[in-house]
């Protein structure tokens, strides 16, 4: 997972921090709606185990957890504690290092993107070990188009007396952004910045290096009126 700082910060927690921004809550509940349909239409009971992959601020594991017994997973220290105060019990540490086995895996708002080809691969078959027979992984992707017309770009945003910039560009199957944060503090402002990296898997790319099944994939325009941004994977583990 590619993301540094060029300050002395902890970017995840950072992003933590500036996340409500950036404005997408909307268009992620019309993401979690398309999640929870998909999930009600698999043969789930109540009371099964989810673990909700890259938690982050825990909303969708808050609603998962009408149905689901929900672990919540992510690096970030402070994302985590942001879940958990929805309640949610949340973990900090790797997916294989977990020792229990799940009915649902998901992986929701382009998590997997933030990983290389490599650490997909290892995500893969961890997700595969823990998961029980029967059990389905579910995760979404960007494609190709919402990563180049959709994400690349530079955006303004003002918060208060405080102002964002963050620079996108689109170039070799990986998108780099920039973040920019000028903080007032005491009359003055304090520069925060750090970069992120996406990478571009492909359709190819993903059936071929999952072990599990592939059950169904469903492309969605989230950000974008005219072509899919996303594609929806649903993954089995055979019996």
């Amino acid at each position: 997972m590619s993301i540094k700082s060029k300050d002395n910060i902890d970017s995840l927690d950072f992003y933590a921090k500036i996340e409500p921004l950036l404005g997408f809550y909307e268009a992620y509940d019309e993401l979690y709606k398309k999640y929870l349909n998909l999930i009600e239409s698999l043969k789930f009971e109540n009371g099964d185990l989810a673990l909700d992959f890259g938690c982050g601020n825990g909303k969708f594991s808050l609603l998962l957890s009408s149905k689901f017994k929900v672990l919540g997973l992510d690096i970030s220290p402070k994302m985590a504690e942001i879940c958990s105060l929805k309640g949610i019990k949340t973990l900090v540490c790797p997916i294989d290092k977990l020792d229990m086995e799940f009915d649902l895996i998901t992986a929701v708002s382009d998590v997997l993107n933030y990983m290389t080809q490599n650490e997909l691969f290892k995500f893969f078959s961890s997700a595969s070990n823990k998961l029980k027979p029967g059990g389905y992984l579910i995760f979404d992707l960007n494609t190709q188009f919402g990563f180049d017309s959709v994400a690349s770009g530079s955006l303004y945003i003002k918060d208060k007396n405080n102002d964002l910039i963050i620079d996108s560009n689109y170039e070799n199957k990986s998108l780099n952004t920039e973040f920019i944060y000028f903080e007032e503090q005491d009359n003055l402002y304090k520069k925060s910045k750090f970069e992120i990296t996406q990478y571009y898997h492909s359709y190819k790319f993903i059936k071929d290096n999952c072990p599990l099944e592939l059950v169904k994939t469903m492309k969605i325009e989230l950000f974008s009126d005219s072509l899919a941004d996303k594609e929806i994977y649903i993954f089995q583990k055979q019996t």
